[in-house]
């Protein structure tokens, strides 16, 4: 995955993720980049799921990361992190992996990029 070009890429935004998950991508791929964004006045946390159907509160995820109130997050990975079956994406309020309450829509802003 080394020399990706910004052509190369494809792109998802999610101003609603929550607690049911979004498919980021049906099958097997790579996250080389996220942002997030919170908007609320309490922590939230981003979750990324090897999935290729949507992740729920009984799934592990593969990332996980912790939003303060009102604090963004970039992380880029030039060789990208490869998910498998698939990427799937939460947003919640609790840190445990079988938290099921979801953010707010529009609490979060998430951006990722992906191969």
């Amino acid at each position: 995955m080394s020399g990706l070009t910004h052509e190369e890429l494809s792109t998802a935004s999610y101003l609603d993720a929550g607690a049911t998950g979004s498919i980021v991508k049906a099958t097997g791929g790579t996250v080389c980049m996220i942002t997030a964004h919170n908007a609320s006045a309490a922590v939230r946390y981003v979750k990324l799921y090897n999935k290729a159907t949507a992740a729920a509160a009984a799934d592990t995820p593969k990332l996980r990361f912790h939003l303060a109130a009102g604090a963004s997050l970039s992380v880029s990975v030039p060789n990208g992190v490869y998910f498998p079956a698939g990427i799937g994406v939460r947003c919640v309020t609790g840190v445990a992996d079988n938290d099921n309450t979801g953010a707010t829509a529009n609490d979060v802003l998430i951006n990722i990029a992906y191969k």
